[in-house]
């Protein structure tokens, strides 16, 4: 499978992904007991950084997922975007299937139809009591 980006694109995309860590670890370490941890402050707020990244990255392919899957994408196509196989994908985001048909629906109304799904829609997961009930 052919890469997305090439090597000097990707050198690019972590060189912007640290400067954003670096400033949002600025933050931290001024506002936080980390100031006063020295070396050890810095590289635990670069690590705290990195994962709000990393978190927020994973709600957007979710939220990009759904978007794709309400525009037509099936399962083989959201895995070879993603670099997974076709059951991974599935696996990923068990709801696609029924998001895309929804999608197909003219009376569907869902609030996703607007834009970027929020909450459990944007993780895909369902609420608290909603195991097994199909929507």
């Amino acid at each position: 499978m052919e890469e997305p980006f090439t090597e000097e694109e990707c050198f690019r995309i972590e060189d912007m992904l640290t400067v954003m860590a670096e400033a949002m670890t600025e933050t931290l370490t001024s506002t936080d007991r980390l100031a006063h941890d020295g070396e050890l402050g810095r590289r635990l707020g670069m690590l705290t950084s990195y994962d709000v990244l990393r978190r927020s990255c994973e709600r957007f392919v979710d939220a990009l997922a759904h978007a794709s899957a309400r525009a037509g994408a099936e399962y083989p196509d959201l895995g070879q975007a993603v670099k997974m196989t076709r059951q991974g994908a599935q696996r990923r985001w068990p709801d696609l299937a029924q998001v895309r048909e929804q999608a197909q629906d003219s009376d569907f109304t869902a609030p996703y139809r607007q834009g970027v799904p929020t909450g459990a829609a944007a993780t895909g997961r369902r609420a608290v009591g909603d195991r097994g009930k199909r929507r």
